[in-house]
């Protein structure tokens, strides 16, 4: 018995399957008459009158009560649970321009009106689209979902749509579309132009344009703005929003502006508009630095020395900092000046870098009120330079007379002077009996006096140069005779 009833059951959901396109098909001549362009549904049921699309009780409750009495059980509703949503129509464009948006509106209803979702396969390029649809209240109602999309190129188009229920059933259906040659394009409109968050240095221009078109704007402290010379700001991106930000304005200025947008159907510029920066707001109650004196490049080891100029509005008490840059912080304080007018007061700072770099050392300046100016300065700090070269001896003369005799010669970097000489040769330079005559000063330029010197004698010299480095020169031995006495 069991085995019939379910026979009997089966039979009748094909039955119901099988009528279901001869109805959709009667429909779709009727709304072809229509010319809306709407497209025949590959699978639906007879559920649809002339005013709504309702469940037809009234012709089936007979036949269900007689199966529900033969079999004893309630079998319409496994029947509804199983039935797919059914897409009801498509309205749909036969013929669009490449880059003109179409308008889709898919009508379709659910059985147990349970939540559909409906997905778009547009045929190109495009990502498939999908959207769901609220759940509704009895009775069966029609819902519609709309859908728009572009395309950017020719070409026949086919258009998949697919509607799910809370099932997992789905329904689909397809139109085709043919894209032709470009859209005709309108030269831009402009609105909505504004200029937004005006700061000191910088101010944002917004407006917009019913169409895509670059942006660009030119802006001037004279007006009328000149549109014709490039200074400007522009942006090749086409955009229906334009949004561009003018830098590197100067504070509490009037600027004068002017935008101007572009696409391919032509240009539009609008009207001047003009908007003023704020001032530079400055807290007169702070200390103020003047000045730093100091050497911007010294070598390593040596002394840095920084003078720091400061007053304060109230001649208050200062407290000084340095920061040379190397982790090396200093504090002192200057003793206040209770006199008017105000007075400058100054402190110096002395540091030793001990590795070659360039630092930067900020000098900070704080008043009793704890208000502070800070203040910074660059420092080149260079490796001593060892000098490993003897200087050069050059240019040796001698200017004799009877009993004296002067030795002159050049050096090409500034070294001492000393002449050694002796009746004997060699001369001997390590001998402290060898007389010599000597000038610490440091010359390129050298010349020593010798006396007491004996007339008609040979004398043997020699020279010897150091530098501040202590390289030394010995030059070679030279001779000179004295004068005949009288």
């Amino acid at each position: 018995m069991k085995k019939y009833k379910s026979l009997v059951v089966s039979s009748l959901i094909a039955a119901v399957i099988i009528s279901i396109p001869f109805a959709s098909f009667a429909e779709s001549k009727d709304n072809d008459k229509s010319n809306e362009n709407k497209v025949r549904v590959e699978s639906k049921v007879h559920l649809e009158d002339n005013n709504n699309f309702k469940f037809n009780k009234e012709n089936s409750n007979s036949i269900w009560n007689r199966f529900r009495q033969f079999f004893n059980q309630d079998i319409d509703a496994n029947i509804i649970a199983n039935i797919a949503p059914i897409i009801n129509g498509i309205t749909a464009p036969t013929v669009l321009k490449s880059g003109e948006m179409g308008t889709w509106v898919v009508k379709a209803s659910d059985e147990k009106n349970g939540t559909l979702s409906y997905a778009v396969n547009w045929g190109d390029e495009s990502n498939i689209f999908s959207k769901s649809m609220a759940k509704l209240s009895q009775p069966i109602f029609v819902q519609d979902s709309t859908f728009t999309h572009t395309y950017t190129k020719t070409g026949k188009y086919t258009i998949v749509f697919t509607v799910n229920n809370s099932e997992g059933l789905e329904t689909t259906s397809t139109v085709t579309v043919y894209v032709t040659g470009e859209q005709t394009l309108n030269a831009p409109v402009m609105s909505n132009l504004e200029v937004k968050s005006i700061k000191q240095h910088k101010a944002t221009i917004n407006w917009t344009t019913d169409v895509k078109a670059n942006s660009v704007v030119y802006f001037s402290k004279i007006s009328p703005v000149d549109t014709s010379v490039n200074s400007n700001v522009s942006r090749k991106a086409l955009v229906l929003n334009h949004k561009i930000e003018l830098k590197k304005l100067e504070a509490n200025t009037k600027y004068y502006v002017v935008v101007k947008s572009t696409n391919k159907a032509g240009t539009t510029t609008s009207s001047e508009t003009s908007f003023t920066t704020p001032p530079i707001t400055t807290d007169t109650s702070a200390p103020v630095i003047t000045g730093l004196t100091g050497s911007n490049s010294i070598k390593v080891g040596e002394t840095e020395t920084v003078t720091v100029n400061a007053y304060d509005p109230k001649n208050g008490t200062l407290s000084y900092s340095a920061d040379w840059g190397d982790t090396n912080l200093i504090t002192k304080n200057a003793i206040s000046v209770s006199e008017k007018p105000i007075f400058v007061q100054s402190a110096t700072f002395s540091h030793v870098y001990s590795s070659p770099g360039t630092y930067t050392a900020t000098f900070t300046v704080e008043n009793s009120d704890g208000k502070k100016d800070s203040s910074s300065m660059k420092i080149l700090v260079t490796l001593l330079s060892v000098d490993i070269t003897n200087p050069l001896i050059s240019e040796v003369r001698t200017l004799t007379g009877s009993t004296t005799s002067t030795i002159s010669w050049t050096t090409n970097e500034p070294s001492t002077s000393e002449v050694f000489y002796s009746t004997n040769t060699p001369v001997d330079v390590n001998s402290s009996l060898t007389p010599s005559i000597i000038s610490k000063l440091l010359v390129t330029k050298h010349s020593l006096n010798m006396s007491g010197l004996s007339p008609s004698t040979i004398y043997h010299f020699v020279i010897k140069s150091a530098d501040e480095s202590s390289n030394t020169t010995i030059s070679s031995e030279s001779s000179f005779i004295t004068n005949f006495g009288l």
